[in-house]
């Protein structure tokens, strides 16, 4: 069953890119505003469908068409309003929320818009690991 999100520009990637360019250790989510949104998903690769809470089930077609089951080059950040999708990102694992993920009851849960601050560290590569929320 799918909820006609249809595949809407990305929003939310180069807030990201713009956050990690400040280079101050922080990315601050909750104060990304081009959307209205209420809470954060993070799907981690090889996420199994069973795993999707009724939010997710209700966009489990636009979330499996970014095959996050089966690639590992991928995270995928997903802002809600309420139980409606407003935003999917496909976030390339050059910056890593995949530790991030945020599980209950073998579901992946959600985190509050408040919530949404991570810290990061970048590598000698120059990869990205999200490694905390704070």
């Amino acid at each position: 069953m799918s909820c006609g999100f249809g595949k809407a520009p990305d929003k939310l990637s180069p807030y990201i890119q713009a956050q990690i360019h400040l280079n101050n250790g922080v990315i601050d989510l909750s104060k990304f505003d081009l959307v209205e949104w209420d809470k954060l998903y993070i799907i981690a690769p090889y996420a199994p469908e069973r795993s999707f809470d009724a939010n997710l089930l209700r966009y489990k077609s636009e979330i499996t068409a970014t095959q996050i089951g089966s690639l590992d080059d991928r995270c995928l950040l997903l802002l809600f309003n309420g139980d409606k999708m407003v935003n999917l990102s496909e976030v390339k694992r050059n910056v890593d929320f995949a530790e991030r993920r945020f599980i209950v009851n073998g579901k992946i849960g959600s985190y509050p818009r408040k919530n949404a601050v991570f810290g990061y560290k970048k590598d000698t590569t120059g990869r990205i690991s999200v490694t905390r929320n704070f």
